[in-house]
């Protein structure tokens, strides 16, 4: 009998002047004064008589015909708190898609969150009971694909936005999390949190993240943390759904364009500080928007306490005492919540993070050069590689190497990293460059190719043998890597003394051997070009002294062998005649400006028939 009341209340609701069916006199049904009831009564009537029975299955079609029915806030708060209860159970997440329970359970949102706009506290009880529900059965792929395609976003987005502005009207903000039928306790920071936890859910599927780019979802998420900032469950939910969305494209764009974002996320950061779960989701997020867009970069860059927000939490992460970054403002509820909150997150991943952010902000201009004559900063990366072994924290090391890379660049007399000692930082690097592992090499590579341009550090690097090794690596097959290493070579040619060790040890016949190898495979991508020029450039360097037209050549003072200048002429012919460098302007000017002083080397060492070195 219940599935075909649920049958035919279905049925009729879809029909036109449902609602005046719903409110016309039944006449076999009465009061108790005799006086008909309306047929929504009556079947509210009918339907309640079964909440008293154990049948799960005779309980989740009562419910359904409430909802689809009643429109009374108390029945309506019974059937949530029992959806709610059954939601708990995972067993039942395909339940309510059989039972065709998610569209009612939406629509039912939408008519309470309309009946709130007056501000009524006893309407956010219901609220939170089915939002809680909505974000149990979200947990599930199916029930999440079937949400979106039930205009779910749409629903959670305007309730966002009603109870944002109801909190802003001045209505109570604190999150109450009272207990059910303690209607005075539940505030609208309680319905943004069940909501933003289905939000959470549905963000999972990446699929999902062009629906909320263009639905106005961020911009009410936005709103929501902004209205409810002091608010930490609150806050590290929106953080949750923007980790997932600001790895897609068109939610960083939608982000991008939004001049809000940046100072809210800044504000977050530092006020939420303390809470190691909020502070890892909005640096993250704060890393995967500065990854690749400078604009976003120039857009932080441009903010109020740019600089001193990420600089204080790295440097109190970093900091011997190191575990908490403090320093948070408001720091949200305390107690429970609040020590919860504190201890989500292990601090390293909290310093991962932070180092990201600080080395992507670091590859803006204005930015890097700040970051970079900050001592904070250059104590807090020398502390962290002395702290933590590659073996034990990898993705914290190689982000600190990211952060010395960065920063290393800028060539100012204020930089701070590089006016480290070097035997603070190489004993770190050079066990990177010599492991296994490519990403490793490739990041120490790239620090060492910084470093390398200061003259205190290619003395180093020549004493404790760095440059020994990166000559060896110069057989390794990564382009990138090679393209790293050859730079080195080159800041090696700035000076007399290191250029020497680098003949020495055999530098120019390495750097022939990738010429060639690079050259003989060449594909005409970026990558080998960018490695090929790299390579000439340190062998332009290192041979043009031997080919200056009048000076004379003695034995010993050969870069290159004969078999080897033969070799790098006929690379640098190929690259000048070879149509597959066409598009290469660059590799095929510097091959034009080597050629001549090739050419004079050849001939004197023809003259002196050297022989190999």
């Amino acid at each position: 009998q219940t599935d075909l009341l649920g049958a035919h209340v279905e049925f009729m609701r879809k029909q036109p002047h449902s609602s005046r069916w719903l409110q016309a006199a039944c006449v076999a049904h009465v009061d108790t004064s005799g006086s008909p009831l309306t047929v929504r009564e009556a079947i509210s009537e009918h339907v309640f008589r079964l909440m008293d029975t154990g049948s799960v299955e005779l309980l989740f079609k009562g419910c359904g015909v409430v909802l689809r029915v009643v429109k009374s806030r108390q029945p309506l708060l019974q059937a949530a708190k029992m959806l709610y209860r059954f939601s708990k159970d995972t067993a039942h997440d395909a339940r309510f898609r059989r039972e065709k329970l998610l569209d009612p359970l939406l629509r039912t949102v939408v008519v309470m969150a309309q009946s709130s706009t007056g501000g009524s506290g006893a309407l956010y009880e219901p609220l939170v009971f089915l939002n809680g529900c909505l974000k149990n059965v979200s947990n599930d792929a199916a029930n999440q694909r079937a949400l979106v395609k039930l205009g779910a976003l749409k629903v959670m987005t305007t309730l966002l936005a009603q109870m944002s502005e109801q909190v802003v009207a001045g209505q109570p903000a604190a999150a109450g999390g009272g207990t059910a039928g303690d209607a005075a306790a539940h505030t609208p920071a309680d319905v943004v949190v069940q909501a933003t936890g289905v939000l959470r859910n549905l963000a999972v599927n990446a699929s999902h993240a062009s629906a909320f780019a263009s639905g106005g979802t961020l911009v009410a998420l936005r709103r929501a943390a902004v209205a409810l900032a002091e608010q930490p469950e609150v806050v590290l939910n929106v953080g949750r759904i923007l980790s997932k969305l600001s790895l897609s494209v068109e939610c960083q764009a939608a982000m991008e364009s939004d001049p809000e974002y940046a100072p809210l996320l800044l504000s977050l950061l530092e006020r939420h500080s303390a809470h190691r779960a909020v502070l890892l989701r909005v640096a993250f997020v704060l890393g995967n928007l500065t990854t690749s867009s400078d604009s976003y970069r120039a857009q932080i860059a441009a903010l109020p306490r740019a600089y001193e927000v990420p600089v204080a939490i790295l440097a109190a992460l970093a900091a011997p005492s190191g575990g908490d970054a403090g320093g948070g403002r408001g720091g949200g509820t305390g107690g429970a919540d609040g020590d919860r909150l504190s201890k989500a997150a292990r601090p390293e991943e909290c310093v991962v993070k932070m180092l990201r952010l600080v080395a992507n902000l670091a590859i803006h201009s204005q930015a890097g050069a700040t970051l970079a004559a900050d001592v904070r900063v250059a104590d807090a990366l020398a502390q962290l590689l002395s702290r933590y072994s590659y073996a034990d924290e990898d993705e914290l090391v190689l982000n600190c190497v990211c952060a010395v890379t960065n920063l290393s660049f800028y060539q100012l007399p204020n930089n701070q990293v590089l006016s480290l000692d070097p035997g603070v930082l190489l004993p770190h690097l050079t066990p990177l460059l010599m492991s296994d592992n490519e990403e490793a090499q490739v990041e120490a590579a790239r620090a060492l190719s910084n470093l390398s341009r200061v003259q205190v550090y290619r003395g180093a690097m020549a004493d404790v043998r760095v440059l020994e090794a990166v000559l060896l690596l110069l057989d390794h097959n990564s382009l990138e890597l090679l393209h790293s290493l050859a730079g080195t070579l080159i800041n090696f040619t700035l000076d007399s003394a290191s250029r020497a060790t680098v003949l020495e040890l055999g530098g120019p016949a390495k750097l022939v051997e990738v010429a060639e190898r690079v050259a003989g495979t060449w594909e005409a991508t970026d990558a080998e070009a960018d490695a090929l020029m790299v390579a000439l450039k340190a062998l332009s360097n290192l041979v043009a002294p031997d080919a200056a037209p009048g000076s004379p050549l003695l034995e010993g003072d050969a870069a290159l062998s004969v078999p080897d200048t033969e070799v790098l002429s006929a690379i640098v012919d190929y690259v000048q005649s070879d149509a597959a460098f066409a598009d290469c302007d660059e590799l095929r000017a510097l091959a034009a400006a080597m050629s001549p002083s090739l050419a004079s080397l050849a001939s004197k060492l023809q003259a002196l028939e050297l022989e190999p070195i």
